[in-house]
């Protein structure tokens, strides 16, 4: 952002020469709009800080840190304090450039202050103060307010493209996607488009898998299966066995089983419940009473509803 102060490229740990005199007229004289060098070539100073220490006529030392404005480049914005510029005289300013708890260099020289501010607001109310001076403060604080609001709005969600999360509530449109069978053209999301290729999976009441090359079931995006009833096929049915029952003669004693060949009916005291013996070579399929109704039965695990998919465009 354009502030007006004086420009002054910033080589590392030599003395600052030729600063401006500072007067309360001067607008530009009270600030510096830094370049950070080394051997002629703008550095990039990102996660630097560029510290300003003045000492004052009347000896107070006086601490300012520089507002970074471009760390590629290294450009920084310096305004002096109004309390480092409330004396007449010289006062001593030393920048120093730390990165973390290093030191990388330390810049001296001198200010002349011939006019000395004694309130900053005061000047700005005074009607020779330039029209556009204000406007770039009114600037500097929405400049300061919308960073802040994009620290906390970078500091809200990292999400890369396919991210999937669930959720009670709506999400916004802009973002995230339902994958619920609604969105099937993924023209306008190509990003989304080259995961997805043939569209979202609609997850409704299904159960999402992670992916596993080693199982033909789970090796491949966007696969489904399973089924949420199921009916027993004779080759599922678990090999097992019934109980039969055969009757005794009642009407001799000792009771025994009767045997009767095909096509001689129960006489001679075989007139109770008989075994009939087949003396054909066609053997003869026989039935016990049927029980089961054939209907399928649950094949759901354990569930519990909590929202739905979205995923991120």
């Amino acid at each position: 952002m354009f502030y007006g102060y004086y420009s002054l490229n910033l080589e590392f740990n030599k003395s600052i020469t030729g600063l401006p005199d500072v007067k309360t007229s001067d607008h530009k004289s009270r600030g510096l709009d830094i370049t950070v060098i080394s051997n002629g070539v703008v550095q990039n100073t990102t996660g630097m800080i560029l510290w300003c220490s003045g000492k004052t006529p009347n000896g107070r030392t006086v601490t300012q840190q520089a507002e970074l404005e471009d760390a590629s480049v290294g450009h920084y914005m310096l305004t002096f304090p109004d309390s480092m510029l409330n004396k007449v005289g010289e006062v001593s300013i030393e920048l120093t450039l730390i990165d973390g708890a290093q030191t990388l260099s330390t810049n001296t020289g001198t200010i002349n202050v011939i006019e000395a501010v004694t309130s900053f607001e005061d000047m700005e109310d005074d009607p020779n103060y330039p029209s556009l001076l204000k406007a770039m403060n009114i600037i500097t604080d929405m400049k300061a307010q919308i960073a802040a609001m994009q620290t906390q709005i970078d500091s809200l969600e990292k999400f890369e493209t396919g991210c999937i999360v669930m959720s009670p509530v709506a999400l916004d449109s802009r973002f995230w996607l339902p994958m619920d069978g609604s969105i099937t053209d993924l023209t306008n999301y190509p990003a989304l488009k080259s995961i997805y290729p043939n569209g979202l999976p609609n997850i409704s009441g299904k159960v999402p898998v992670q992916i596993d090359s080693s199982q033909a079931e789970f090796n491949t995006l966007n696969q489904t299966g399973g089924e949420k009833v199921h009916t027993l096929s004779t080759a599922e049915i678990p090999s097992h066995t019934h109980q039969s029952y055969i009757y005794t003669s009642q009407r001799e004693t000792p009771a025994h089983y009767c045997l009767v060949v095909q096509g001689y009916g129960g006489n001679y005291g075989f007139t109770d419940r008989v075994m009939i013996y087949n003396n054909g070579l066609t053997p003869q399929d026989g039935y016990i009473c049927s029980v089961g109704g054939g209907a399928s039965h649950n094949n759901l695990q354990p569930y519990c509803v909590i929202g739905k998919f979205y995923v991120h465009i």
